[in-house]
């Protein structure tokens, strides 16, 4: 019964006080907010719970059991430490200065992961170096693949020859971001109860956060034209979708794939039959072959961080990683 509580006292943020529109995602708050008497409840039902004052209880986490948090990526890892409200017991795996798909696995990644009480991590189609890894540990952490969320929405890979390839930069999209959010929440108040109300809490300024980025950028994104940028490497689908912003086209429809002379020709025909002035590049994958492209038509070449590398020191990491982005995207389609 208590974990039913708790577990309604972290979501009743996420169901009840906001929700996204149907058209384009449009974050909608609800008029009622988490009244004291529900807090009340939650306290009185849960006798591990201590009068803390709040600002204690955000400052030291869990009271009775530190929480350990692993995430294998950084905007997982700044969602997930704004939840748990605690740097310090917080870990990443993979450094935001490489790709996630270049990664190459490392003993103190099966370190870390032996020490957690939880992993999060977006999924196996993306990070996939990490089955074999927790499959090794003889004490596992409870394992959440935030791709399999019933939260989560999934596309597909549209512009490839197999539209079934899932896209699993599930990230970046802000309607992802709050499932997300809400995942991590629900997974930590049931492995961490006593802080049940420290995550509810969190969790319903993330929303905040969110629903006042998303406003800043759809101001900023008005000025910004479809199909007047070309995207070096298919990653941006959720972000292009959830605004309703188009590219006019992909240079590279997969990793690592090598544009052959047949592949410039395309994308020199799209650049000059849209009239393209931007190419948006990847910050962890700079490629030769696409900075020559831009140069040879005089087109502008912005690296978008998409990992959250400049935002580490951000009280709320990944609202500011989306925020750069959009100003990166204005920035370079202003001619």
């Amino acid at each position: 019964m208590i974990k039913v509580i708790l577990r309604i006292g972290v979501f009743s943020i996420f169901f009840i006080n906001y929700s996204f529109a149907q058209d384009g995602g449009q974050i909608q708050k609800n008029s009622e907010s988490v009244s004291q008497s529900e807090t009340e409840t939650a306290t009185n039902n849960d006798a591990t719970l201590k009068e803390t004052p709040k600002k204690d209880i955000v400052l030291s986490g869990v009271l009775n059991q530190i929480p350990q948090i692993a995430s294998s990526i950084n905007p997982i890892y700044q969602i997930a430490k704004f939840i748990s409200g605690d740097n310090k017991s917080n870990f990443l795996l993979i450094s935001p200065k490489v790709s996630e798909h270049n990664y190459q696995f490392k003993v103190s990644n099966i370190n870390t992961l032996k020490k957690v009480g939880v992993f999060f991590y977006v999924g196996d189609g993306l990070e996939n170096y990490f089955v074999k890894a927790l499959a090794s540990l003889e004490k596992q952490p409870k394992i959440v693949q935030l791709s399999k969320s019933k939260y989560v929405k999934l596309i597909h890979f549209q512009s490839r020859a197999n539209e079934n390839d899932t896209d699993y930069h599930i990230w970046l999209s802000p309607e992802n971001a709050i499932a997300i959010a809400g995942e991590i929440a629900e997974n930590l108040s049931t492995i961490y109860p006593p802080s049940a109300l420290i995550y509810k809490k969190n969790l319903q300024q993330f929303i905040l956060d969110i629903k006042k980025m998303d406003q800043e950028n759809k101001v900023k994104l008005s000025k910004v034209k479809s199909k007047s940028f070309v995207i070096d490497h298919d990653s941006l689908a959720y972000f292009e979708n959830y605004y309703n912003i188009k590219s006019a086209g992909v240079m590279r429809y997969y990793h690592r794939q090598d544009l052959t002379s047949k592949d410039i020709e395309r994308i020199n025909n799209l650049i000059k039959d849209n009239k393209i002035s931007c190419i948006v590049g990847g910050a962890q994958e700079r490629s030769n072959v696409v900075v020559q492209i831009a140069s040879n038509n005089k087109a502008k070449l912005v690296l978008v961080d998409i990992m959250g590398d400049e935002n580490n020191g951000a009280q709320n990491g990944y609202t500011k990683m989306m925020s750069n982005l959009v100003d990166n995207l204005v920035k370079c389609t202003n001619k």
